[in-house]
Order: C-alpha cells, then sequence, then structure tokens
C-alpha cells in the first residue's frame, strides 16, 4: 500500500512541475553567441500550403529565448532568425521543445525533448549524410570539368554531365527509399505521416504502398490533418477505380458547304 501511495505521489508531483498545459506548446531555446535583442520569428504554414504565416516574434535575452501558444495537433513551424537571413524546421506540439541553435550553423542546430523532435533531428542527420555522399562524389569531379571547359574538351564535359545526373538520379532514389522505410518502421513517428502524405506527388506513385503505410500508422496519427489528408486522398483514389470517368467518343467536325 505504501509504495502504491509513493507511486501516485511522485506521479502528482511530475505533473504539477511540467512547464506545459494541456492544448499548449512551449519552445525553449538557448542561442549562443547571438546577440540581445535580435528578433527570433515562429511561422508556420497557411491553411493553403503555400504560403508561410508569422505566428509570433521575440528577442534574444542572454542568449535565450521562448514561444509559447496554443495547439490542437502536431504540426511543423519554422524558426526563423531574419537578421540573419537564416532559420531551422521543428515540430510543435502539446510538450515543451528544447532548441539548441549554433550560431554558424542554425539549420544544423540541435532540436529534443519530445518524441517526434528527437526522430525529426536523427532523420535529418540520416538524410544529409546522404546528401554529403553525393556532395563529395560532385566535387571529386569538379576539377576534371573545370579542366575540360578550360581545353574546351566536350567529349570529357559531356560525359561527366552524364555521370553526375546518374549520381543525382541515385540521390533521389536513396532518398525515397530511406523515407519509405522510415515510414515503415516508425508508424507511431508524426515524420512517418508527412512522408506518406508527400508520396501522392511522386509521378510514378504507388497507392498500394502509399495505402500499407497509412494502415500501419498509430490512430492518433490517423487523427491528425495529415492523416486525414492521406485517407482522404485514398478513398478519391479507391472511388475513382470504382467508377472510371466514361471516355466520350470524339464527334465528327462539321463540314462546311
Amino acid at each position: 500500500m505504501k509504495k502504491i501511495i509513493s507511486v501516485i505521489i511522485l506521479s502528482l508531483v511530475v505533473l504539477s512541475c511540467s512547464k506545459v498545459k494541456k492544448g499548449e506548446f512551449l519552445i525553449s531555446g538557448t542561442a549562443k553567441g547571438i546577440e540581445n535583442g535580435k528578433s527570433v520569428v515562429l511561422q508556420t504554414q497557411d491553411e493553403s500550403g503555400m504560403m508561410m504565416i508569422p505566428v509570433d516574434t521575440v528577442k534574444v535575452k542572454d542568449g535565450k529565448f521562448e514561444f509559447k501558444g496554443k495547439i490542437t495537433e502536431p504540426k511543423m513551424y519554422s524558426i526563423v532568425f531574419p537578421e540573419m537571413n537564416n532559420g531551422l524546421s521543428l515540430i510543435v506540439e502539446n510538450d515543451e521543445v528544447k532548441v539548441e541553435v549554433y550560431k554558424d550553423s542554425i539549420q544544423s542546430s540541435k532540436i529534443y525533448g519530445t518524441y517526434n523532435n528527437d526522430e525529426f533531428y536523427k532523420f535529418n542527420l540520416d538524410m544529409k549524410k546522404i546528401g554529403k555522399k553525393v556532395d563529395d562524389k560532385l566535387k571529386g569531379m569538379k576539377a576534371t570539368y573545370d579542366q575540360a571547359v578550360a581545353t574546351n574538351d566536350t567529349v570529357t564535359m559531356s560525359k561527366l554531365m552524364a555521370e553526375a545526373n546518374t549520381i543525382q538520379q541515385g540521390q533521389q532514389k536513396t532518398y525515397s527509399e530511406t523515407m519509405n522505410a522510415y515510414a515503415k518502421d516508425h508508424p507511431k513517428s508524426f515524420i512517418s505521416v508527412l512522408i506518406i502524405e508527400s508520396m501522392f506527388r511522386a509521378p510514378d506513385a504507388d497507392v498500394k504502398k502509399i495505402k500499407d503505410l497509412y494502415e500501419a500508422l498509430d490512430s492518433d496519427l490517423k487523427n491528425v490533418k495529415g492523416g486525414k489528408n492521406i485517407k482522404k486522398q485514398l478513398d478519391e483514389l479507391a472511388t475513382a477505380k470504382k467508377n472510371p470517368t466514361p471516355q466520350v467518343a470524339p464527334q465528327p467536325a462539321p463540314q462546311v458547304k
């Protein structure tokens, strides 16, 4: 009995110490080296998904900044430093997200504190590794290409351009395979919703794969805006398949007498 009471008391203490109430979010940021008074803007996409709109603006003070607000479900946001013309992305949700801003490499800043943001940070690192491998290969070809340009060696230039194109196509394939594998292995991650939703935009979209990944998602994720959008698009495709638009035979052009 004493043990049970102790657990209950401990749970109450943890809850009472929480900085974030239900339906709210908190972003706690450190920005060492960034001067006091520098603006920090929190922004997100509008309802159309076409434009970024500012949500709040604060100032750096003693190397720190903080955003608070209300939220109903996880959503992608950006933290932007307008005077430095740079920023970073994060997932805002009903919890405290911590951000360590690296002044000289803002897009590489550390984001942590919640499951989704821990995953987002690791996911970005993996994607950057893929990009770096390709960049290293292309940089290794640059000296040879520059020499070919200098000597007007069109044969070598054409060969290198074709090789670079093949490398970049391989990069896109690796990106796609990595994202699909992530969505399959992480059904509880909000990132998986974003990945599955983006798969509809591929010219060779695999509807069966999209459906399988969607059905494996955690039930909570199926109820966020992105999850509902995936379901809607799948339903529309299924309806279109059952009821294809009838083909109208072309009518002959009228004869002019």
